[in-house]
């Protein structure tokens, strides 16, 4: 068999041979001098379309072994953007809080009708339901050491009511007890808006309650809306409620009237402790 006959009958293989040897010529001769870097250029540039398949062939398992070299790093580089996206997501969250807190900050615009005041959030933590009309735990949020026994507690309803809610009953650290208006052992002084009217609010355990002390010439009409009585600690003109049904004569011998609070204390969540400047 001649030379010729040869070539032309395993020319396929000849050919994948020479490509094959000059992939791996070329893959030896990435880093070497410039003068063999110079002919792999000249090779890859006029043979690509033959050079190209047999290059992938050959480098395809450095590319698996680089591959199962890389997984480690990747798993490492895997939990450090667990921990970043964790800690991104915490990060989100007290934003979220922060933004809140801003925006409630930015709504309680009617309290600067009270100028002795400032305010400190808090919010209910714990709630009985064996006391659900009778007291509340919150946490306080802010300078607790500066909220006393005794300082009133109101609540803010969206868009620009404010209610008055209770009072600090005891507290440790920046943990409070919060003795609710509605408790039979909470009295405190009250008015009727726009009118020299003024009693006692008492609580029954109930969204219920009670004004005593009346003057049977002072004038209280069904609707008429109670605020509290600026004394004893207590914020001027804060709403509690509307009255709801008169009474008569009580025992005291004072005029009595029920009133109805102004809203809902089963959803009471976030609430503003008051405390003197």
């Amino acid at each position: 068999m001649t030379l010729k006959e040869f070539v032309s009958k395993y020319r396929p293989t000849i050919f994948f041979i020479l490509s094959l040897f000059f992939s791996i010529l070329c893959l030896s001769t990435q880093s070497t001098t410039k003068y063999l870097l110079t002919i792999r250029s000249f090779f890859v540039y006029f043979f690509s379309f033959t050079y190209i398949p047999v290059y992938r062939i050959v480098n395809y398992p450095l590319v698996v072994v680089n591959r199962f070299v890389k997984i480690p790093f990747l798993y490492e580089e895997n939990l450090k953007l667990k921990k970043v996206v964790k800690d991104m997501y915490i990060l989100k969250l007290q934003n979220e809080h922060l933004i809140r807190q801003i925006d409630e900050l930015s709504t309680y615009k009617g309290l600067s009708a009270i100028p002795q005041y400032r305010f400190i959030n808090c919010e209910i933590v714990t709630r009985e339901y064996k006391e659900w009309f009778n007291e509340c735990i919150v946490n306080i949020d802010g300078d607790s050491e500066l909220v006393t026994d005794d300082s009133p507690v109101i609540a803010y309803l969206a868009p620009d009511k404010f209610f008055f809610v209770g009072r600090i009953w005891s507290k440790r650290g920046n943990i409070a007890k919060v003795l609710l208006v509605t408790n039979t052992l909470s009295m405190i002084p009250v008015r009727i808006k726009n009118k020299n009217t003024h009693g006692i609010l008492i609580g029954s355990s109930s969204p219920i309650l009670y004004i005593d002390y009346i003057l049977l010439e002072d004038d209280i009409r069904i609707g008429d809306t109670v605020v509290t009585f600026g004394i004893n600690n207590l914020p001027e003109g804060v709403e509690i409620g509307r009255v709801e049904n008169i009474l008569g004569i009580s025992d005291t011998g004072f005029k009595k009237v029920s009133v109805k609070l102004g809203y809902n204390i089963n959803s009471i969540k976030n609430l503003l402790i008051l405390v003197r400047q």
